[in-house]
């Protein structure tokens, strides 16, 4: 996918605009086209957490195993998508619960 099709509108500073509207400082964002298929993104945006130790395993097709991360879609915020991913996904609470204590949230 190449990279402008990543971008809202075909623009960084829209792209930026609505990273910012979503409560997350833009600057700490990284747009990286080939993570939209290594972790199946099909929808944006999206926030996912990845197991460090096994973020290099990949299948055949370049994807991540389905077991080394976790991902929420769709119009929500970061803390939203973090806590859910707590309650939902036992194996990344402490990681999501720390990025939520990072962004000041309980």
């Amino acid at each position: 996918m190449p990279s402008c099709c990543v971008l809202k509108d075909r623009s960084l500073k829209a792209t930026a605009s609505t990273i910012q509207a979503l409560g997350v400082d833009a600057s700490a964002v990284q747009i990286n086209p080939n993570a939209f298929k290594q972790y199946r993104i099909n929808t944006v945006p999206a926030i996912v957490l990845v197991k460090a130790e096994h973020a290099l395993e990949l299948d055949t097709e370049g994807c991540a195993l389905p077991t080394n991360f976790v991902g929420v879609s769709g119009d929500v915020t970061v803390s939203y998508a973090l806590r859910e991913i707590s309650q939902c996904a036992p194996d990344y609470r402490t990681l999501a619960e720390r990025m939520l204590a990072n962004l000041g949230e309980h």
